[in-house]
């Protein structure tokens, strides 16, 4: 791709509104890494960025002043200044919700910093404590009366064992119907009510995400587990990952998933979908199963590893195929599974071959985020 061309059609899109789609389709177009790195160095200004946000909110919520802005949302005026001056950032997503909920934003704008700035989930309606969050949100309810209604009501709900009835029940009580029949709850006697009536609910939370989990680690394992019937995420772990820190890391991660239905932040998650080998579109299902935006063509990381993704499968279709044959058999989701027949058959149809064989997929990921070099790469690199 010629930088002209590069360089030409990304001025004249970037004037218009959709400018993570362009930037997607310009990351997509990449051939090489000097292409990824021309086009992150070229329009830098596009990309997502903490300290440049937090110093923008501070300007419209504070009127440029650190002391008013750290009275309106809750903070010290010492942590804001470390926002807005080394780019710290809050230290959990409960963090940020209360930055959001400060300041008095809506729905939409505190899902949006979560999601994009934050690297967490969206607020879920089938979650029970985001139940509780958007109940304070939509009525107006300030963070510290939140977290006082949230503590109370989380104690007083244990949630139940999980069954096969109640991953029934999630799927037909539909997340849209649920969110509608949240909004129209304006007391806490209702809310308490709700919650009650749809424990089993709540307790299926993320019931999806965590089999297409399992799924992929069953690909990564399959034989070794049939032959020697050891416990596959910690065979998987152990084969992938030298370092014992990443290993309980990873280990915690997943088991905090299936025993407290607590989610990940997004770097991490990336970062395990590629030591199991994941496509682009896999590793964006599981991402949205999660309640996450896909990998963003605005985030510079994210950008390499959508490049480094299309680049490693195009050259070696025979890695998808073969994720797609063991998912195919092990996969409940029915459109999933679809796909995955739909995919193996043009495999077929027209004979695939490789440029190479036995790549990596982490590591080669980590060798294009090691040639960009950029601070924007450490959280994820640290994670490889």
């Amino acid at each position: 791709m010629e930088y002209s061309e590069v360089n030409n059609r990304l001025t004249q899109d970037l004037t218009g509104n959709n400018i993570t789609e362009k930037l997607l389709d310009e990351v997509e177009r990449c051939e090489d890494i000097d292409d990824i790195r021309y086009v992150l160095k070229l329009h830098s200004e596009f990309y997502t960025n903490w300290k440049t946000y937090i110093n923008r909110l501070v300007d419209i919520y504070g009127g440029f002043s650190i002391n008013k802005f750290s009275a309106k949302c809750g903070f010290s005026k010492n942590t804001i200044r470390s926002w807005c001056n080394q780019g710290l950032m809050p230290r959990s997503r409960k963090e940020y919700i209360k930055l959001g909920m400060g300041l008095g934003m809506n729905e939409d704008e505190i899902n949006r910093l979560l999601q994009r700035y934050a690297k967490y989930p969206r607020l879920y309606a089938k979650n029970v404590e985001d139940v509780i969050y958007l109940f304070a949100i939509h009525n107006r309810k300030n963070f510290e009366y939140t977290e006082r209604l949230r503590s109370a009501l989380l104690d007083k709900f244990q949630m139940i064992e999980l069954t096969r009835e109640s991953v029934r029940q999630n799927t037909l009580y539909n997340t849209a119907k649920v969110y509608q029949d949240l909004l129209t709850l304006q007391f806490e006697d209702e809310l308490i009510a709700f919650i009650d009536a749809n424990l089993d609910v709540f307790a299926a939370v993320y019931s999806d995400l965590i089999s297409f989990i399992d799924n992929f680690v069953c690909l990564n394992t399959f034989d070794y587990v049939n032959y020697t019937g050891e416990n596959s995420l910690h065979y998987f772990l152990k084969s992938k990952i030298k370092n014992t820190r990443l290993i309980s890391l990873f280990d915690n991660m997943v088991t905090m998933l299936k025993t407290h239905r607590v989610i990940p932040d997004k770097t991490k998650l990336i970062a395990f979908g590629l030591y199991l080998n994941m496509d682009l579109s896999d590793m964006n299902v599981m991402l949205q199963k999660a309640g996450m935006e896909p990998l963003c063509a605005r985030d510079k990381a994210e950008s390499v590893v959508i490049f480094a993704l299309n680049d490693i499968f195009l050259k070696n279709p025979d890695m998808e195929l073969s994720n797609k044959q063991v998912l195919e058999r092990f996969m409940n989701d029915d459109r999933l599974k679809a796909e995955c027949k739909r995919y193996i058959h043009v495999c077929y149809e027209y004979d695939y071959q490789s440029e190479f064989t036995d790549e990596d997929v982490t590591e080669y990921v980590k060798s294009q985020l090691e040639n960009i070099n950029l601070d924007d790469m450490k959280d994820l690199l640290d994670l490889l």
